[in-house]
């Protein structure tokens, strides 16, 4: 609760007085994911400091990294690369950061994600790519960088379906 709730002198209080970094509450969730989902940095930083685990994901939750994506936190998602975040990692549904962020229409995020080395082609729920993502939402930025970037046009994801499918079915 502290660290989703941005409360930075209680996070260090916890730490200082021996509180688990790496605990997981009853619902699967960490304190760097929490923080990470929420885009508190500084309190981001203190949990990395004291040997939080940057790629820890229980099985009903998601990766910091991806959290910080779905959520457009560009300076979050910086820290946690910087930190050996694992880029491609995939989430409770398959889907990765990348496919966190095209969803979210998160830009920046997509833009540094693929200078980090993210699979522009990997694929998700539903066997979907993040061009099938970005297409089904009309975000015609992110779908120009996914392709410069050498998203595959013709990927084939849930009942077959193309991104070309995926833009006309949303009206895009």
């Amino acid at each position: 609760a502290a660290c989703s709730g941005g409360h930075f002198k209680i996070v260090k209080l916890l730490l200082q007085n021996g509180a688990d970094v790496n605990a997981q509450g009853e619902d699967s969730d960490t304190a760097l994911r929490s923080a990470s989902s929420r885009g508190h940095t500084k309190i981001a930083e203190l949990l990395l400091q004291n040997g939080a685990d940057v790629n820890a994901q229980a099985k009903d939750s998601d990766s910091p990294l991806r959290s910080a994506c779905s959520s457009g936190h560009l300076k979050m998602v910086k820290l946690l690369l910087q930190k050996g975040a694992d880029v491609n990692a995939q989430g409770k549904d398959s889907d990765t950061p990348l496919c966190s962020a095209c969803s979210g229409c998160h830009f920046k995020v997509v833009e540094l994600l693929l200078q980090n080395g993210a699979d522009v082609n990997a694929k998700g729920q539903d066997s979907d790519t993040p061009l099938h993502s970005a297409c089904s939402r009309g975000y015609i930025k992110v779908v120009e960088l996914l392709l410069q970037n050498g998203a595959a046009v013709n990927a084939q994801g849930k009942d077959a379906d193309t991104p070309l499918h995926s833009a006309c079915s949303g009206g895009h």
